[in-house]
């Protein structure tokens, strides 16, 4: 550790919760709110900055507000999620983002940059998932694909497995069709 660090660990911290005093101030991630629906989840997140003591009621409480909701991934990842948030607020000392001087309004500013919604992001997911469908996928895929031809990420990919997958898709329907106009005779 630096120097910086090391005086860090000693400096006694305000609980913005409580007001306490707290040599072992904690910053985590804590599941908002969670609606599994057996196709789907959709969740969000907030990072809470307290002591100890406070952090483990804001961990537990929001577990138990989402037992219902989560359903079932409330038992394979909220729950497992809680315990061990919980383990880590018996740990001295301040968390790391504590350390590193990183505030919730900046984990915040700094997940946000990512998830902008862009046209290319939206066409790759929509291309994929409508790929199946007869000419719709196929220009859904192509869009896709012309959108994010110079992305360096995960969408240029996506969309060319898109418009791979619509084009075998009507390509099968081409020979389903050929085949039954020569078994039938049409």
């Amino acid at each position: 550790m630096e120097g910086n660090e090391l005086d860090r660990l000693d400096e006694t911290l305000i609980c913005p919760l409580c007001g306490a005093e707290t040599r072992s101030l904690k910053q985590y991630r804590v599941m908002r709110w969670c609606v599994f629906y057996l196709i789907g989840s959709i969740w969000q997140v907030k990072v809470v900055r307290a002591c100890p003591s406070c952090m483990r009621a804001v961990i537990w409480k929001s577990a138990l507000v989402n037992l219902v909701p989560a359903n079932l991934l409330w038992l394979l990842l909220l729950l497992p999620w809680s315990m061990i948030l919980t383990l880590m607020t018996l740990i001295e000392g301040p968390s790391r983002a504590i350390l590193e001087g990183v505030t919730p309004s900046m984990v915040v500013a700094r997940e946000m940059q990512g998830r902008e919604l862009k046209m290319g992001r939206v066409l790759a997911v929509v291309a994929l998932i409508f790929c199946w469908i007869p000419l719709i996928g196929l220009v859904l895929g192509a869009m896709a694909a012309w959108t994010n031809w110079r992305e360096s990420g995960w969408t240029r990919p996506v969309s060319l497995v898109a418009l791979s997958l619509s084009v075998l898709f009507h390509l099968f329907l081409v020979a389903l069709f050929v085949w039954e106009t020569i078994q039938f005779g049409f």
